[in-house]
């Protein structure tokens, strides 16, 4: 599962990436400074872009990271949705 969709808490859009574990991983699509994950496109399947996703490092540039979405998530706090 990767490329981009919606929250089915939220509604919204967040990007599906795997993780080094081939784990799936959303992270919301715009990146922000305060970002702790990078995106690297890996190919594509369907017409749709797939993302790995790992942790930032210091010399990764602020507009290259993202925030995962179940940090942001606005129904996160209302229930434990996120286990």
């Amino acid at each position: 599962m990767s490329g981009s969709s919606t929250c089915k808490y939220c509604g919204r859009p967040i990007v599906w990436a795997k993780t080094a574990r081939d784990k799936n991983f959303c992270v919301d699509p715009n990146p922000r400074p305060a970002g702790e994950f990078v995106l690297e496109a890996t190919g594509t399947s369907n017409g749709r872009v797939q993302f790995s996703v790992r942790r930032a490092r210091a010399d990764d540039p602020a507009n290259k990271r993202y925030v995962a979405h179940f940090k942001s998530c606005p129904n996160r706090l209302k229930e434990d949705i996120w286990g």
